[in-house]
């Protein structure tokens, strides 16, 4: 490194070992190059210089003329770049006028681009030699009597500088015929400063330091080169030694453990756990990278943050949530990080899987390990330290890890990357030996000094050579995982999305076997060149390497673990009694997981868990009235949304457009209390934002309605449902006529009269706080960035408490009923959740009021209903289907009735069903009777 500083603080290009820049060939590419540029027209007879630019480098062609003086200088532009003898010039030049002199500043990688710099001597290898205009060859230049002079640098200091050349039958620099120019030959030829080195030839020369050219002699410096690969593989003698033994068997392992991964990876798809399929078949929203680092750096370095109790709070939680995944992880073969990102994190639970959206057989595992969490931490606190540290080293040890279950990489992908990496700091360890004078008497021990480097350098190079391999193998890694959709799903998106990861395999599996086969040769021609009395060095470093990746690394971190989790529990013994608030972990209640036994208090929230109660307290307040729904109505048609359609704007449509922006406040607000201003805030930054349900907004009230309808019915549908409820009838058809004419708000008003407006409903798109579930998610509309935290589950969640919502207000609010409001195509009866609210509503005793289009739209449906299956209807959450679905069939097995049949009765019953028996406020005694116990078990199993 302090060669290369120095080389390049002086302007001086060091030249590199053969195979590093290799120079094979070019002389004859700038003779090729030379040849075509002397045939354009009008060549040099503008000027006697030009300065021209090539594949091989940068050329300055000089039209040479002799001189009086002992000496012919030649010039670029003003500096001296050559000094050549006069009378030997001149008498070339007496055979042959034409010639020119050609100095060549080589690309140094000789890969055919040119150089950026426009000098051409001084900026890497420099090619010199005379070119016959005349010939269109090479005037060859050997064995002078007097030196030519070139200069290297024209800067810098001459000290320690040794000139080489390139000796193209040898294929490596050699310094014979070639010295630093003495200061009397500068003197003689009228030269100062720079570096300049004498030869009798011309060719390609460089400079390197006497001390590293010394090295060069004595190291294996033909580690790189294709001639040195090919007689290590002729010459056998070195391949029954014993580091070359334990090169094989490795090999043999870790070639053994991918194919053993690939297997699994096969069992895994088998299975119908995963497979990467299933990333085409659930998004997840798109994040913002540079706003979550900037966001972490304001967390990281914010004053909370830098306390030492913080950072010890921090480390309390991994150690905490580390170790209880290695529990969860070695008993459902999952892998630490897999844990982490789809279950169970530092900040509890995760809320938003997509894993679970696409595979049913993981929504069924996740359940039960969520359910183990707190088992999991009660064992834990329980187990010896010595039992904990065999349970973290199982979990963390690299083979185990490499064949367990990893969403984002197969098995297979982990198992090569664990084996390159081993191959990478192999090799690494190589390189640096080879080049560092360890090993040089193995390459000349005649000539060469006996390395006397301490054991320690080499357990301390051994472990140097891990950690360079770490990033950029862990980085590799990053950039070949699969992650799912982002934004909308179309067809368009997962066909990209098939390609991009199919891509991304060939792309691994391709150079990473380069890799592989890169590391394997050059540690081969290492091996080869190893003698027998420096094997015990190469011997130890890989032990070292060996021991450190599936050893000492793991032990190291599982008693890190097993002793941090013993230090946890130790400052705070409540982590055991009562668990963790930050990670959601409550040991002191049992939550209600047999929900028939809530069904029975109807409506008793005894059974909850205090939070739990307090939020289905909440959303039971969160009515709208009639006034305010039609006021919001109207508001859309004002600019609220814009570009409303009543004819074509669906429920959906306006949650995203109109509902999730108007139910943003000022945080100062929301904890103030309900605010009747609901214009947008788009001036306040995302953190000082709050979002609500929009009926606490507007200021809510208790319902005497349950509105159950689809978001995909148009939203005017569902405002003149609610009209139509408010009137006494069950068709909606003229009142969707009177919201679509505007003119007519007024006369629609005056009919509903103060007793009609006053009419509260409970509406989950106004009621249910969006903000605390889907406002972020990324689609057509634009997201919103609120500070309101997404809960999809749990205690605090909104999402999974409508059937205690609905025995609460069916037992406490005298009349409250189930208004259905069912649109045009009868598209509510093909939704899961629609038709479990039904049955569930039917079942608490609630009357319920089915609200149609018109007569003759349910007289086009009737007959289609009686084709009605459960299994084809639909839900926006795929796995919310799915567990309706596992939950009917459980039913089915257990009873031997088929619940399609009873979902028919419900509706189409002569004298039950809702549909036929058509009127408003059907009777619990007439729909309850459609129903048997079996039904409202599966109903209450769902719901929970």
């Amino acid at each position: 490194t302090n060669l290369t500083e120095s080389a390049g603080a002086s302007g001086l290009a060091l030249a590199p070992t053969a195979g590093e820049c290799n120079m094979s060939g070019v002389e004859t590419k700038v003779e090729s190059e030379l040849e075509n540029l002397t045939r354009r027209p009008r060549f040099l007879e503008s000027s006697h210089i030009e300065i021209l630019a090539s594949p091989v480098g940068n050329i300055v062609l000089t039209e040479l003329a002799s001189s009086n003086a002992k000496r012919t200088i030649v010039h670029e532009g003003s500096e001296p770049i050559l000094a050549l003898p006069s009378e030997w010039l001149h008498d070339r030049l007496e055979e042959d006028p034409s010639l020119v002199l050609a100095v060549t500043a080589l690309n140094t990688t000789g890969d055919g681009h040119p150089v950026e710099s426009q000098q051409a001597v001084g900026a890497g290898p420099v090619s010199v030699m005379l070119f016959s205009n005349r010939t269109k060859k090479q005037f060859k230049v050997d064995d002078l009597k007097e030196e030519i002079l070139i200069r290297l640098s024209p800067h810098g200091s001459p000290d320690g500088v040794h000139c080489v050349f390139w000796d193209e039958e040898g294929k490596s620099w050699s310094s014979a015929g070639v010295s630093l120019a003495t200061p009397e030959h500068l003197q003689d030829a009228n030269i100062t400063g720079g570096v300049w080195c004498s030869t009798t030839h011309l060719t390609i020369f460089a400079g390197v330091y006497n001390d590293f050219f010394d090295m060069l002699q004595c190291a294996s410096n033909k580690i790189l080169s294709l001639e040195e690969f090919v007689d290590v593989v002729r010459a056998r003698h070195w391949w029954s030694r014993a580091p070359a033994v334990r090169l094989w068997v490795l090999l043999v392992c870790l070639v053994l453990l991918t194919c053993y991964a690939a297997h699994r990876d096969e069992l895994l798809r088998r299975s119908g756990l995963w497979c990467d399929a299933f990333f085409l078949e659930a998004a997840a929203p798109k994040r913002r990278i540079a706003f979550s680092i900037a966001s972490w750096l304001r967390r990281i370095l914010s004053p909370s943050h830098l306390r030492v109790a913080a950072l010890f709070d921090w480390i309390e939680v991994r150690v905490i949530t580390t170790s209880v995944h290695s529990i969860v992880a070695r008993k459902h073969g999952l892998t630490l990080s897999t844990v982490r990102s789809h279950v169970w994190g530092d900040h509890g639970f995760v809320k938003v899987d997509p894993a679970t959206k696409a595979s049913r057989k993981w929504r069924m595992e996740r359940a039960l390990i969520c359910d183990e969490i707190n088992v999991s931490l009660r064992q834990l606190a329980k187990l010896s330290l010595c039992e904990r540290f065999c349970i973290a080293f199982s979990a963390i040890n690299p083979v185990s890890s490499a064949l367990r279950v990893n969403f984002e990489m197969s098995a297979a992908k982990r198992a090569k990357a664990l084996g390159d990496k081993l191959l990478g700091s192999i090799m690494v360890s190589a390189l640096v030996f080879s080049v560092s004078g360890s090993f040089e008497s193995a390459a000349n021990p005649a000539s060469c000094p006996r390395s006397t480097m301490n054991p320690a350098v080499y357990m301390a190079t051994a472990l140097f050579s891990a950690a360079l391999v770490v990033l950029p193998m862990n980085t590799w890694l990053l950039l070949h995982r699969h992650s799912f959709l982002e934004g909308e799903i179309s067809e368009a998106s997962q066909r990209w999305k098939m390609r991009n990861m199919q891509l991304s395999n060939v792309t691994f599996w391709v150079l990473g076997s380069l890799y592989s086969c890169a590391c394997i040769s050059i540690v081969v021609s290492f091996l080869a060149n190893l003698s027998e009395r420096d094997e015990w060095k190469w011997n130890l470093t890989f032990a070292i390497l060996v021991t450190r990746l599936f050893v000492l690394k793991p032990v190291a971190k599982a008693g890190c673990l097993a002793f941090g989790f013993a230090a946890a529990i130790s400052r705070k013994p409540s982590i055991v009694s009562d668990g963790h608030k930050r990670l959601e972990v409550d040991l002191t209640r049992k939550l209600a997981t047999d929900m028939k036994a809530v069904a029975d208090t109807h409506g008793s929230l005894s059974d909850l868990t205090e939070e739990a109660a307090g939020k289905v307290m909440e959303l039971a307040e969160r009515g709208i009235r009639l006034a305010q729904l039609l006021e919001f109505y109207e508001g859309l048609e004002d600019g609220a949304m814009p570009g409303f359609d009543p004819a074509t704007a669906t429920t959906h449509e306006v949650v995203r457009a109109a509902i999730i922006p108007l139910s943003l406040v000022k945080k100062a607000e929301a904890e103030a209390g309900p605010k009747q201003q609901t214009r947008r805030r788009s001036r306040w930054s995302a953190a000082d934002l709050q979002g609500l349900a929009y009926a606490t907004v507007v200021g809510s009230s208790i319902p005497t309605r349950m509105v159950t309808h689809n978001w995909s019915n148009k939203f005017r549908d569902l405002v003149a449902a609610c009209v139509a409820d408010a009137l006494g009838t069950n068709m909606y058809e003229r009142a969707a006529a009177k919201l679509s004419d505007k003119m007519q708000m007024a006369e629609l008003r005056a009919e509903l009269g103060a007793g009609g407006l006053g009419s509260t409903y409970w509406i989950c798109a106004f009621s249910v706080n969006q903000h605390a579930s889907i406002c972020s998610q990324k689609g057509p509309w634009q997201s919103c960035h609120c500070s309101t935290l997404k809960v999809s589950s749990g205690c605090s969640s909104e999402m999974n408490k409508f059937d205690h919502m609905m025995r609460l207000l069916s037992s406490e609010v005298v009349g409250f009923a189930q208004i259905v409001a069912i649109d045009v195509e009868f598209s509510l009866l093909t939704r899961v959740w629609c038709i479990a609210e039904l049955v569930m509503a039917s079942w608490c005793g609630m009357p319920q009021n089915v609200i149609v289009h018109s007569k003759e739209a349910l007289d086009q449906k009737t007959a289609t209903m009686e084709l009605l299956d459960v299994r084809r209807a639909e839900a926006s959450c795929p796995e919310d289907k799915e567990l309706i679905m596992c939950k009917v069939d459980t039913y089915e097995e257990q009873t031997g009735r088929d619940f399609n049949s009873k979902l028919r009765s419900l509706l189409l019953d002569e004298t039950t069903g809702l549909l036929v028996a058509w009127s408003p406020y059907i009777s619990i005694e007439r729909a309850g009777s459609a129903m048997d116990g079996g039904m409202e078990e599966v109903v209450i199993d769902v719901f929970s």
